[in-house]
């Protein structure tokens, strides 16, 4: 049945059935349902919520959802001992050994030269943003690492020994030293297997002997 004027006016004309009419032969729930009278119209379609609002609740959930994450994060790193205060001395004491260690620091002031100050601001930033969810970091590290003279695979597992040796004098406790390991590590892995890693290299045809 098209829309009238009448039911764009908002002045519905009589349903052909009552609630009552339909009780015993449909769920209660149907009936209701049924018997609900149909929403407004315009140009002879159905008026919708606004698509906004629904954002605008995604957004929100969205925003209570990390809130939570980053209070549960938070109190997590203060029952190991970790706050900004030990984030900064981290960074600063373990880049300095890099910048000192024959290998490491070669490569790294090559590429920092220059800019030693912004890339200690913003280990700081990622360290936070990993530790505390904070949301603080906003960088790329694997397209940060691409291009990088003189970096090999052999180079990750002595960053994680310095690293290491640099918890092992300035941690907390064993268990923040243990996550920052943990962590230190997956992120290694990761790089490493972005930027060496070859599919080919898995192709069973050229692991025969």
């Amino acid at each position: 049945m098209r829309p009238t004027k009448a039911s764009i006016d908002g002045k519905l004309p009589p349903l052909p059935f009552t609630a009552g009419s339909l009780s015993g032969r449909l769920p209660h729930s149907a009936v209701r349902l049924l018997a609900r009278r149909p929403q407004p119209l315009y140009n002879g379609q159905q008026m919708r919520p606004n698509r906004a609002d629904g954002m605008s609740d995604e957004l929100k959930g969205h925003a209570v959802q990390s809130a939570a994450m980053r209070e549960r994060a938070e109190a997590e790193m203060k029952a190991l001992g970790i706050d900004e205060a030990f984030i900064g001395k981290l960074v600063d004491t373990f880049y300095a050994r890099v910048l000192a260690h024959p290998e490491l620091g070669p490569v790294f002031d090559a590429r920092l030269s220059g800019r030693w100050p912004e890339h200690m601001e913003k280990m700081k930033s990622f360290w936070s943003a990993v530790a505390f969810r904070s949301g603080a970091y906003g960088g790329k590290p694997v397209q940060a690492h691409l291009g990088v003279a003189n970096m090999s695979p052999e180079l990750f597992p002595k960053w994680l020994g310095l690293f290491a040796a640099t918890l092992d004098d300035i941690a907390p406790n064993e268990e923040a030293k243990a996550w920052f390991m943990a962590t230190a590590e997956r992120i290694a892995r990761s790089l490493t297997l972005s930027l060496f890693y070859n599919p080919a290299l898995d192709d069973p045809a050229l692991k025969r002997s």
